[in-house]
Parts: C-alpha cells; structure tokens; sequence
C-alpha cells in the first residue's frame, strides 16, 4: 500500500525536489522495505532473530520447514551460512532434533557434508570421519548417521580404515546393537509410505561401524524374516545390494580353490533350476575374474550351471539362441569372452553354429578372437598352428574347421600362395579329393567350377594349387578333350 501510494504521489507531481534528495529517498526506501527484508543499519544478528524466531502459533513442522527452505535465489554457501548461524542464534529449537527421514533438512546436510574442490577421497572421508571438539559420542553419532544418510554411496562405509576411526570415536560400537529377530521384525518392516526403492537403500545401507561379517549377517536375516519382500529380486546393475552380493561370495580364509569354488556352485535346499540360475548369475556378476568362469579345468564346477543358462528356450529360434550363446557378456574382457564360449562348444558340441560357415556372420567375433595371430607370433609359426591337425580330429572334422578358417580369413595370402603349401598341402589333397561314389566327369566338374563371388585372381591361384598339388590331373590341363573344365582357367591367363 505504501508502495503505491509512492507511485501515484510520484505520477501526478513528478516535479517534486524531493525525488532527487537523499534525505527523502531513503525514507522511502526505509518505508518501501517488506518485512522479512533487511533494514539498512541492522545486523544479520538482529535481522535473524526478528525474521526468524518461532511464531507463538507456530508448530515445529511448519516452523522447520520454514528455516529450511531457501530464499529465493539464494546460493549454496549463504544457505548454509544461514542455517548454521541460526543453530547459534536458536540452540535449543526442538528442529535440530532430526528424524529418519531428514524432513526438510536433507538438502542442507548434503551441501554441509559435500566434497570440496580439489579434495582426495582420503582428505574427504577423513574430513568426513573425524570428531570435533565439540562433539560428544551422541552428536558424533548422529553426525555420521546423518552423513551415511545422504551420501550412502560413499565408499568409505566398506573402508576398515575409516571404519575404525567411527568405530573408535563411538562409546558404544556394533557390539551392542540389537540383532534379534523381533527388532529386525519390527525395525526393517517396510513402511506404508515408503516405496520399494527407499526401502532397499534403507535395508543396504551400512550401518554406522558395521564390519563386513556384520553386514552379511543382517541382510541375510533380513532375506530371512521378509522371504516375500520385492526388494530381493535384482537389476541389472544390482543397485545398493552389490556390495552385499560380494562379500557373501568372497573366498573364506584358508579356504582352497576348489573348496570356494565348489560351495560357490552348490545348489542350495529346495532351490529351483531357474533360482539357481540367477543366483550364479549375481555371483558370476560380482565376481566376473573367477578362473572358474573360464578356465577348462574348472568346467566341471559350472555345467550344470552352464547347461541351464545356455539351453535352448522353446521361444528362441535358433538364430535368436545362438547369437544369445555368442555375443559377450557385461563386464567380460575378450580373453574370457573366448575361453567362455570355447567351453560352451564343449558343453553343447552339436550345435549348428561351431564352425558352420552358414552361420559365420553369429560366430565372426569369437572365431576371429579365437584363431587371430598371437602376439609376437611370426607369421609361419601362425600358418603352421591353425592348419595343425588334431590328434583326435578326423580328415573331414579338419576339412570344415580350415574350411570355416578360410571363409574367416580369406584374405589371407596362405590359401593362394604356393609357398605355404607347406601348411596347406594337406588341407587341399582332402579338400579336392574324390568322392569314391563320384565318376571322373563329375569330380572334374566339381574342383574346376568357379566358386561364388570367387574373382578372377583367386580362380586362377586356386587351379595353381590343383595343379602343384595333384600331379595326375595335369594331363587335363594340356588336353583339349578337357577344355570344358580348363576353358576359364586358361581364359584367365
């Protein structure tokens, strides 16, 4: 109202002096002022406790809520420097007195407690940890309950290190925390208003000076008393519970290989396939460089769970189930990647895909990771390995497998060049062979057809070879009888 009554003097005499008198302009401003404004001449001190002091008809919620919500435009340090001046000025408000849920005050806290620029973890988290001298074990306490509250993320909660300074700026310490069943029952029973997601970060959220046996033992009792509770089935990233999942699975001390790896595996009580599964899922998850995952000499510990994981779906047709068997999986590097899948190939070996040249665009990637030339490997030691035949691989298991290797390489100067036949000798005498049902004409036919896609180059380097490797078909070539099945080879020349 004044404000305006101002305007209108200021419209209908705008000629007045006093419009340009300091005397009278700061009356006006004086005047102009909205009460919870600053008074020019009053101390932050005085501003405070007149703005800021509990209304007779206030109640605490409303009176909180008030000193915690900012002002407009107000920045991140001043609404702290606020909120800590008015704890000086009002010390024994009943609103310092937070609850659970940091009503009101979260945002505070989380620009109290945050990392400053150019501060280390170490610098951080010991800033973070340590007492004050003003401090008693109460407020100490309640500090790093706070703390945890709104940064629960932090990794300094599965530190020993700033652990045991909690643990020794604390009276009292885990030990004395109550873990009966009935407090469990009553203290982690999910609240009305809270949703699935509040209530798993309440539930894996480290408590203040909680070791890791400790940790382990309340989740697991917690999975106990509340089997139905949403919050056990996982995402992908394993949000809040990986940490949990981790731990659970570790190697005990004195615990062998062998021993880890086998409780690890072992199907727990009444356990379906499907929870067995996912389980070792979560395991192999948290765990993803266990040797046991890829290591042959560990198979026997993970068919059962390979077998299931990797059967067929009656959904999946068998392009869908065989990209699903190749392709890489999270967290894995190519190394496992290989030896994962060569492990597949030893658990499902009639599969169409191994060495299938139908399906080699699916197996590309793991064929290539698995027959590439080695590093530091010259290039005869490579020839020489990938056409080596097995001992106990038969002339037509060795045919498909240099064959599918051709398909994957075929740039490779190894199939056209005659100074590997050396390596590759082998390989052609069974590759041009003739069938023992097949007649001349037809086994003539069939080596001197161009292949599909097969240029003019490759088509004369591949008669080249027949021609080293297979002295008794030369006559052919100087023969003009034959001249139907050597017309595009010499035509080449």
């Amino acid at each position: 109202t004044y404000k305006k009554k101002v305007e209108t003097i200021q419209k209908v005499y705008p000629d007045l002096d006093m419009w340009k008198e300091d005397k009278y302009l700061k009356t006006i401003a004086e005047n102009s002022l909205e009460e919870d404004e600053q008074k020019p001449g009053e101390s932050t001190e005085d501003y405070y406790k007149r703005i800021y002091a509990q209304k007779a008809t206030e109640s605490d919620n409303d009176y909180k809520k008030r000193v915690y919500t900012r002002r407009p435009d107000e920045p991140d340090e001043a609404y702290v420097t606020r909120i800590d001046s008015l704890r000086k000025l009002f010390p024994e408000s009943s609103i310092w007195t937070e609850d659970s849920d940091l009503t009101n005050s979260a945002d505070y806290y989380k620009l109290l407690h945050k990392r400053k620029d150019g501060e280390d973890n170490d610098t951080y988290y010991s800033r973070l940890v340590a007492r004050g001298d003003d401090e008693d074990v109460q407020k100490y306490k309640e500090k790093i309950r706070i703390i945890q509250q709104v940064y629960p993320e932090l990794s300094l909660w599965t530190d020993d290190k700033y652990l045991n300074i909690i643990k020794a700026n604390s009276e009292d310490g885990p030990t004395t925390r109550d873990t009966s069943d009935e407090y469990y029952l009553s203290a982690y029973a999910q609240k009305p208003t809270e949703s699935d997601i509040d209530y798993k970060k309440r539930v894996y959220t480290r408590l203040t000076g909680e070791t890791d046996a400790d940790y382990v033992t309340r989740i697991s009792t917690l999975r106990r008393l509340f089997p139905t509770s949403r919050i056990w089935t996982e995402d992908e990233d394993l949000t809040y519970s990986e940490d949990y999942h981790r731990l659970l699975s570790q190697q005990m001390p004195g615990e062998d290989t062998d021993a880890y790896y086998s409780r690890l595996v072992a199907p727990q009580p009444d356990e379906s396939d499907d929870s067995y599964v996912s389980r070792l899922n979560i395991i192999k998850q948290v765990n993803p460089d266990l040797p046991l995952w890829y290591e042959d000499k560990y198979l026997k510990y993970v068919t059962k769970y390979y077998k299931l994981k990797y059967a067929k779906q009656p959904s999946e047709t068998d392009s869908e189930y065989y990209v699903r068997l190749l392709k890489q999986e999270k967290g894995e590097n190519t190394d496992n990647y290989v030896k994962r899948v060569k492990n597949l190939s030893t658990l499902f070996p009639d599969l169409d895909v191994w060495q299938n040249i139908d399906q080699i665009e699916i197996s590309r990637t793991y064929y290539e990771q698995l027959f590439k030339r080695k590093l530091g490997e010259s290039l005869d030691q490579y020839y020489n390995r990938i056409m080596y035949q097995g001992l106990n691989e038969s002339p037509d298991q060795y045919v498909k497998r240099i064959s599918f290797i051709q398909a994957l390489f075929s740039d490779l100067d190894l199939w056209t060049n005659p100074r590997y036949l050396m390596f590759t000798a082998k390989y052609f005498l069974l590759l041009f062979k003739q069938f023992p049902d097949e007649n001349d004409f037809d086994y003539y036919s069939r080596i001197f057809k161009r292949k599909p896609d097969e240029t003019n180059e490759e088509y004369t380097k591949r008669i080249d070879i027949i021609y080293k490797i297979k002295p008794s078909l030369r006559f052919i070539f100087n023969n003009v009888t034959y001249l139907n099945y050597t017309r595009d080879y010499y035509q080449q020349l």
